[in-house]
Formats: C-alpha cells, structure tokens, sequence
C-alpha cells in the first residue's frame, strides 16, 4: 500500500472525521513527520497494539569490496528501526 493508497482508504473509511483527500493527507503528513521527529531526537514511538519506532545505533565495522577485496571501514551510524507489538505479529500470521 503506497502513502496515496493510505490517504484514499483513510477518506473511504472515516468521511465524517476526513471530509476530503486534503484534510487526510495532512494528518497523515503530520502522524509520520511526528514519529520521524522524535525517533530523530533518539525517542521511542511506542504505538498500542502495532508497534515501536526506534533508533538503533549500529557499530562501525568493517566490509569488503567483493570487485577488488579491499577492506572497508563502514563508520557507526544510527538507523531507525520498528518492532512489531505482539498484536500486529499475530494479526499478520
């Protein structure tokens, strides 16, 4: 499902709460710039029922070129990551 497809079946489902694609879409712009935000700022998103955004800090390491088998060192970097509440895993098998 694209961010359009979410907006289109937001509007379809709650007509009263989202009277057009525009009032949708600007809630669901705002929900994600929320979450992008504070997982930024190194806070949890722990949403009921779905799930956790967070960042995780990953360690430097070290990879190789497979065309010429020079070591590289990949720098520590943090990256988000989301992990699925109990709910959601069961809703999904």
């Amino acid at each position: 499902m694209t961010r359009e497809e979410l907006v289109e079946k937001l509007v379809a489902s709650r007509p009263k709460d989202f009277p057009s694609k525009a009032a949708a879409e600007r809630t669901v712009t705002e929900i994600f710039e929320i979450i992008k935000t504070e997982v930024a700022e190194g806070r949890d998103v722990a949403v009921s029922k779905f799930g956790t955004f967070y960042a995780f800090d990953k360690a430097a390491t070290t990879a190789i070129n497979p065309m010429t088998k020079e070591k590289i060192k990949v720098p520590a970097k943090r990256v988000p990551k989301f992990r699925a509440a109990e709910a959601f895993k069961k809703a999904v098998q």
